[in-house]
């Protein structure tokens, strides 16, 4: 394991690890998150990260459905806190939909885009592409 690595972490939500300094989550089948999940989602990854800011891979292909409390929380500082960049990663056309829909509606607090390639979203999370 790297310095910049961390081992996964897993809660009846979300999947999360540290992998070359990048934040990645990924969530159980059939997902559907309230707002009391989202935020406890948020929360615990404050608690793994320490308080330390990283992009992040962000995988809702597993994802059935997100309530609107949820979605407008998501786009909050406080939902942001520890993340520099997100890239959002799911192969769903229908999670394209509303991704575009909460990105036009919701304006997240950090840079944040939707890709159905991995590689893509690797590239958009490098180091240094967002100055604070």
């Amino acid at each position: 394991m790297k310095k910049e690595d961390k081992k996964p972490y897993e809660t009846e939500y979300i999947k999360i690890w540290i992998e070359n300094g990048i934040f990645h989550s990924s969530y159980p089948p059939d997902l559907i998150v309230s707002l009391a999940i989202a935020k406890k989602i948020v929360a615990d990854r404050i608690e793994y990260t320490q308080g330390k800011s990283y992009p992040a891979l962000v995988d809702i292909r597993n994802i059935k459905s997100v309530e609107y409390a949820a979605m407008k929380y998501w786009a909050t500082t406080e939902s942001f806190s520890c993340l520099t960049s997100v890239a959002v990663f799911s192969n769903k056309r229908l999670s394209k939909i509303f991704f575009n829909f909460w990105l036009k509606v919701d304006k997240p607090y950090k840079p944040t885009k939707y890709f159905t390639d991995k590689e893509s979203a690797y590239i958009f999370l490098q180091p240094n592409k967002f100055l604070n």
